[in-house]
């Protein structure tokens, strides 16, 4: 026996629950009082600054955080390959100091 909870939902649409003025309501900035539109325009205003300072702060975040990684990774490939370079270095003087 099927479970009844797991029975189909009747499906509902926005036409359905508006009713026949669905297709007939428009809505346009005209239609808000002049309030309004400073209320949504000073909102639009903050959640953009709000969006910019996020972005900021993570990009921010992410850069430091990946050049500390790659600093950690630079410094410890550079420690090891720097015996070698100075190796290289004091041959190359030598070979040039018994040239002459």
């Amino acid at each position: 026996m099927p479970d009844p909870t797991l029975q189909e939902q009747p499906k509902i649409s926005l036409k359905n629950l508006l009713g026949s003025h669905a297709s007939n309501t428009i809505f346009s900035p005209s239609s808000l009082a002049p309030t309004h539109l400073h209320v949504f325009r000073s909102l639009q205003k903050l959640s953009f600054n709000m969006i910019k300072a996020y972005f900021k702060r993570k990009a921010r975040n992410d850069a430091s955080s990946f050049l500390e990684s790659e600093l950690a990774i630079f410094s410890e490939e550079g420690m090891r390959k720097l015996a070698a370079r100075w190796e290289d270095v004091m041959n190359k003087r030598v070979t040039m100091l018994n040239s002459k």
